[in-house]
């Protein structure tokens, strides 16, 4: 298995683990560490969705290189954009989540690390 899908498939897993725990163990998840509304709890999922789709349906593997990039761009994104509005009133990003959470904003860099690694490691 190439390195692409494996991210695509072991992400997707995580990204919807993650999304649906934010909806089941609110009092855990949503504690000061992680803050998830349902609007990033259904991103999660829908991601995670897309994640494995491609990842178990595509053998194409520029496709599954490219997909692995975008979501790689996506949490650089979102990772350093939580720590730009770090402090703003909630919410804080185009008025629909809060990425004031310096855990949050980690999580979302190690994603996009392990991404973009997984494209551009031997």
């Amino acid at each position: 298995m190439n390195k692409p899908k494996r991210f695509l498939i072991w992400g997707g897993w995580v990204l919807l683990l993650v999304g649906i725990l934010g909806f089941l163990l609110p009092l855990i998840i949503s504690s000061s560490y992680f803050t998830f509304n349902s609007v990033e709890n259904w991103a999660h999922i829908l991601l995670g969705i897309i994640a494995l789709t491609i990842g178990y349906g595509i053998k194409e593997f520029s496709i599954l290189k490219w997909v692995t990039i975008i979501f790689g761009i996506i949490g650089l994104i979102f990772g350093i954009w939580g720590f730009i509005v770090a402090g703003n009133p909630f919410p804080n990003f185009y008025n629909i989540v809060n990425l004031d959470n310096p855990i949050d904003n980690v999580a979302h860099l190690i994603i996009s690390v392990w991404a973009l690694w997984s494209v551009f490691r031997d």
